[in-house]
């Protein structure tokens, strides 16, 4: 009897490629682990754009989201923040 063997080249890419698709359909049905974030203010946000309103709550969200020119350091003295040079 003249049998080939199975077990070449052909087999092995078959079984990876199926151990490949159990990782991704696990992965894909996984439970996701996105949390609801809560915050609190004093105030709330009058507008988003960083020159609209001057008023400590809106300034302050406006300072997490947007970078400054420049800033200051430990001893008060004014630092590059986005800017390179002036």
């Amino acid at each position: 009897m003249n049998q080939k063997c199975n077990c070449g080249r052909g087999t092995a890419w078959r079984r990876w490629c199926v151990a490949m698709l159990a990782c991704l359909w696990a992965l894909a049905s996984s439970p996701t682990f996105a949390q609801t974030l809560r915050w609190a203010a004093r105030g709330d946000v009058e507008s988003m754009d960083p020159h609209a309103v001057a008023e400590t709550t809106t300034m302050g969200v406006a300072a997490l989201i947007h970078d400054s020119l420049v800033e200051r350091d430990r001893d008060q003295r004014i630092v590059p923040g986005l800017a390179t040079n002036w």
